[in-house]
């Protein structure tokens, strides 16, 4: 939280401790402070954090540690679209986790763009997970109502990780870095 009230206060041009967070019905974090037009969201995963700060556009961002011990199978089943898990299926064994993690970041940048998170439902929507496709939202099966973010980036984060960045703008500029924690 300290780190990520200092990126917002370089961005705001105030001190750290002027800037006020609140919680959106749904549970994602926002400027306390309704007129300001920065978003931002927050992700971490054993030891990195990811912060993505925007202006005026929705965004989500996600990073995932590729951990041995997940039944990656098992989760997509319970998580995944059917066609997503078709795609999964059809990879060698030795490209599946990266596939699942690279799913999985993007799925909740997606949700966490959208600001509903997991009630929106992971298997509502697909997404490409081929590891030579570029990232894209494929289908939606959502409300009338429920907009979809306009662009999906997978963010390298090093070895070992998958990131990705959903955001409601055609052209975003993206800087990456990443955090200890």
């Amino acid at each position: 939280r300290s780190t990520l009230r200092r990126v917002i206060s370089a961005y705001l041009d105030v001190r750290p401790e002027a800037v006020a967070f609140s919680v959106s019905p749904h549970g994602k974090p926002e400027l306390l402070t309704p007129q300001l037009e920065l978003r931002f969201n927050v992700s971490h995963s054993r030891g990195l954090a990811l912060i993505a700060v925007g202006k005026q556009n929705q965004l989500g961002v996600d990073i995932e540690q590729h951990r041995d011990k997940v039944d990656y199978m098992k989760v997509s089943r319970r998580f995944f679209s059917s066609e997503e898990r078709k795609a999964l299926g059809m990879l060698p064994p030795q490209q599946q986790k990266v596939a699942f993690f690279r799913c999985w970041s993007q799925k909740e940048a997606i949700v966490k763009a959208n600001g509903r998170g997991i009630a929106l439902g992971l298997d509502k929507f697909d997404v490409s997970l081929h590891p030579n496709a570029t990232p894209r939202l494929l289908a939606t099966r959502w409300a009338a109502d429920e907009t979809p973010p306009r662009a999906l980036f997978n963010l390298d984060v090093g070895p070992g990780y998958s990131a990705a960045l959903a955001v409601d703008s055609d052209n975003p500029c993206i800087l990456t870095w990443s955090i200890e924690t």
